[in-house]
């Protein structure tokens, strides 16, 4: 089992539940939220060690929520996705990475396995 803890933030449901699914599947432990203020304060009561994040959400833009969760909590892995190429906005708000949401099932296992990797490495 692993021990690490997803957010998946993301207005669509079905795309919420199958990204859960897919890495509940890998035995990563997901929550998951419809808007960024829900996120927001989730993230203020459970430690995440990954975020997902949509760009377009209700009340807020998922790169306004990355830049508050990335001044709030510097060590999270932060995936920004968007059927727009939303990646630049992503990345001056503080995300790690971008993937295009037309090309999410395919990268996003690759993704967020290496960063788990990355950080069994750093803790050695």
């Amino acid at each position: 089992m692993r021990n690490e803890a997803v957010l998946i933030v993301d207005d669509n449901k079905i795309m919420r539940d199958t990204l859960q699914g897919l890495l509940e599947a890998k035995g990563y432990s997901v929550s998951t939220c419809e808007d960024a203020p829900s996120a927001l304060l989730l993230a203020g009561k459970k430690q995440f060690d990954i975020v997902l994040a949509d760009y377009q959400l209700p009340q807020m833009n998922g790169d306004e929520m990355v830049c508050l969760l990335r001044q709030q909590y510097p060590d999270v892995y932060i995936i920004g996705f968007s059927l727009a190429n939303k990646k630049q906005a992503f990345l001056e708000a503080g995300a790690d990475k971008f993937i295009r949401k037309e090309h999410i099932f395919a990268e996003l296992l690759r993704a967020v396995e290496n960063r788990t990797r990355n950080c069994v490495v750093e803790r050695i």
